[in-house]
């Protein structure tokens, strides 16, 4: 199956596993991610889950997103402790 349009270079772009294009995808929600629900389970499976109103879907979905914030800020807390914040801050926004 070939890759959803949001998993290009522009990560902002929102997935939506309401999609019929997901019902056969057995790929991780975020492949490399290290959390709970990409390591155990694909987008089809949430695909499932969303569609017949599981609870689990928005545990797992819950989970994958409060990983991406713990990874955020534990590296805002390591830039800060190597004095590096304001170059990791600016590399962020972009500048």
């Amino acid at each position: 199956m070939e890759p959803h349009p949001a998993e290009g270079t522009d990560r902002t772009r929102p997935l939506s596993l309401y999609d019929s294009v997901f019902s056969n995808d057995h790929t991780p929600l975020l492949p490399g991610c290290k959390c709970f629900a990409c390591q155990h389970h694909t987008r089809s499976y949430l695909h499932h889950l969303l569609l017949t109103h599981e609870m689990l879907a928005q545990v797992l979905l819950m989970m994958h997103n409060m990983h991406h914030y713990w990874v955020f800020f534990e590296s805002i807390r390591a830039s800060i402790t190597d004095s590096t914040f304001e170059q990791a801050a600016a590399d962020f926004h972009g500048c």
